[in-house]
């Protein structure tokens, strides 16, 4: 569980500020879409299936995670980052949503996330961005 503030979102990309004060960890997902994870504080550890040791990336570094590719990670405490994603960002959407429709039962959290990115999106159609 985190918290994201979207800065742009279209078809093809998004720009977020996601993060937790408290700590979080998880799948990352097996995305459409290269993931650029800049962490601005605090620290993130991730682990590919079938590593022994964990990458560790603190303030200034940069966390790519390309598409495809899934890891564990782990924000251990107050950590934030600037998220970059580009490619297939739709495709995004489940992974994104499954845990609050199946878990946490959270439409408010759903609703706010679907219209926002929906309405984000269309602006950027509107504009000739896809």
């Amino acid at each position: 569980m985190g918290a994201m503030k979207v800065l742009h979102c279209s078809l093809s990309e998004y720009i977020l500020i996601f993060g937790t004060p408290t700590g979080t960890e998880g799948h990352s997902g097996r995305h459409l879409a290269d993931d650029y994870f800049h962490i601005l504080f605090g620290e993130q550890l991730a682990a590919a299936p079938g590593t022994l040791l964990a990458e560790v990336y603190n303030p200034g570094d940069m966390h790519l995670m390309k598409r495809g590719v899934a890891k564990q990670y782990k924000m251990p405490s107050a950590t934030w980052a600037l998220e970059y994603a580009r490619g297939d960002i739709p495709s995004m959407f489940p992974f994104g949503l499954f845990d609050s429709i199946l878990s946490t039962v959270d439409p408010i959290t759903i609703w706010q996330t679907v219209y926002i990115s929906i309405q984000l999106m269309m602006h950027e159609l509107a504009q000739g961005k896809i």
